[in-house]
């Protein structure tokens, strides 16, 4: 009896995807090697980014938004480069306490690997990139009242979003430094920190729980889309080991927003138009 060739492949297909499965689950349940002489500044460090950050991003936000609602005008352009000198600072730190340590790069997610999870955390990134791109294009088509409706109901926010051509440009400069520090920081070095105390699945939880308390600073309004946002880079994450694609995820999502923003905001003449400059 000859076997059947289509049998084989469809069989031999099914087999993949379990196989892929079962890596995912046991990815999700393993823990990293407890380091034995974890020295107290690395927990310092952690409570630093954890408990520290969110209350000095909150503080320093409120401080801003007072000024704004008192009448003074906010330089955007000014506050990006605060943020993105402030970001690479807080990378150096992490990455020369992981050096300190002599942590191997692939246990924070500096590897690639071409398997099925990977394929899976590919699906993952580009339907999210499309949902994106979808609500880019629904902005365009919006008409100029609905977009500054939803622009005076967010004006909280939208102080700190793009509104002109180079504000745009210096706002790729963030959304291209978020992408690599804030994934190596919250991905990569708190989910390694995490992972020698308890599963990896409850690593990656308390690392998207500090991730979205970092971002709460933007109001509660803000909150399910900041912690969906952070949940999509933590799935594709723990499917694929990797930063690499989270990294890319992260920087096309913040770009693709302050696009969005962009294109919003340069179709309605908002208050904070006219106290930016």
């Amino acid at each position: 009896h000859t076997p059947d060739r289509n049998g084989l492949i469809i069989h031999g297909s099914v087999n993949n995807i379990v196989h892929g499965l079962v890596n995912i689950s046991a990815a999700a349940t393993k823990f990293i090697p407890r380091e034995p002489d974890m020295p107290l500044f690395v927990h310092l460090y952690v409570l630093i980014l954890i408990v520290a950050l969110p209350i000095y991003s909150y503080a320093s936000y409120q401080r801003v938004l007072r000024a704004y609602q008192a009448g003074e005008p906010v330089n955007r352009k000014t506050l990006y480069r605060t943020t993105i000198a402030t970001q690479w600072l807080l990378f150096a730190i992490t990455v020369v306490l992981l050096a300190s340590l002599d942590v191997d790069a692939k246990l924070i997610g500096a590897t690639w690997h071409s398997n099925f999870e990977t394929f899976i955390g590919a699906i993952l990134a580009l339907a999210i990139l499309a949902f994106l791109i979808g609500q880019w294009l629904m902005v365009r088509r919006s008409s100029d009242s609905e977009l500054a409706n939803y622009a005076g109901s967010h004006q909280d926010v939208v102080m700190m979003l793009p509104q002109t051509k180079r504000e745009l440009q210096a706002f790729y400069g963030v959304s291209v430094t978020a992408g690599i520090v804030e994934e190596v920081v919250w991905r990569g070095f708190v989910v390694w920190y995490f992972a020698h105390y308890m599963p990896m699945w409850a690593a990656l939880l308390i690392s998207l729980l500090a991730f979205t308390c970092a971002h709460a600073y933007q109001g509660l309004k803000q909150l399910p889309g900041i912690f969906l946002v952070g949940a999509a880079l933590t799935g594709v994450y723990w499917l694929t080991g990797s930063l690499w694609p989270c990294i890319a995820l992260h920087i096309a999502i913040d770009a693709i927003q302050g696009r969005t923003a962009n294109d919003m905001l340069m179709r309605t003449q908002t208050p904070s138009t006219t106290r930016a400059q």
